[in-house]
């Protein structure tokens, strides 16, 4: 029963997908072009082979879910109430105004918080985290892993940084959330191992990211002799390196 989260581009939606694959939910993640809000056709073809699909922390038309749903059962997560109209549609709509996607996720889902959430709630609301109803879980948390709020910045701060170079950024994500599953930076005692892991998959991303192919107004990567759309290639590699 394959399945992918189709996610939007901030750290929010990367909190989110990340928090839906280590949960076991979805296999791999799509983002879309920076700026969309819609699919376009091709995106969907390649998405119709999966069964489950997860759209987070995004306002996609009814035209595209109807697509979508042809073949898939289609789920939305979003901190937003203003939706369009999915009536009549096969359609899971999880919606309400919070925090952040990810503090719906985090409800949802059950699940005790990681960097990327935490990341992500703190990307939409900032210092206001620190009013959140789960500010002791976090704050335990990132004790527990040597991190304060200052240093939390400073990694808000790193993630946004490479993410608005060019188009490569797209596949900087999928591999990045890719990398976050095999090495989980959450795990690490000190934040001098943490950035030190993260500077190593910042150079593995690259040098994947230096055969992108653009054709087109889409992307696709060429490895090993095969052409992947965004997110595929996420897919595979997980399916060869499945984590530690």
């Amino acid at each position: 029963m394959p399945s992918i989260v189709v996610a939007n581009w901030d750290l929010d939606g990367q909190a989110s997908a990340s928090m839906l694959i280590r949960s076991g939910h979805a296999d791999t993640v799509f983002f879309p072009e920076v700026g969309y809000y819609w699919l376009e056709d091709v995106w969907i073809d390649s998405l119709s082979q999966y069964e489950y699909i997860y759209i987070v922390d995004m306002h996609i038309p009814r035209r595209d879910v109807k697509k979508l749903n042809t073949t898939s059962y289609v789920t939305i997560f979003d901190d937003s109430e203003i939706h369009p109209d999915y009536s009549g549609l096969n359609v899971t709509c999880v919606c309400s105004k919070r925090f952040s996607t990810t503090y719906i996720l985090m409800d949802y889902l059950g699940i005790e918080p990681d960097v990327d959430a935490i990341l992500g709630m703190y990307n939409d609301v900032g210092d206001n985290i620190l009013t959140s109803e789960y500010w002791d879980i976090f704050s335990n948390y990132l004790e527990g892993i040597g991190l304060d709020i200052e240093t939390l910045s400073l990694l808000k701060s790193y993630y946004n940084a490479p993410y608005y170079v060019n188009k490569v950024s797209l596949l900087y994500r999928n591999v990045r959330l890719l990398m976050d599953r095999i090495y989980d930076i959450g795990q690490l005692p000190e934040y001098e191992d943490m950035m030190s892991i993260i500077m190593d998959k910042d150079r593995y991303v690259m040098d994947i990211a230096g055969r992108v192919v653009e054709y087109d107004k889409y992307i696709y990567l060429e490895y090993e002799g095969k052409m992947y759309i965004l997110g595929d290639l996420t897919r595979e590699l997980t399916n060869r390196y499945p984590g530690k």
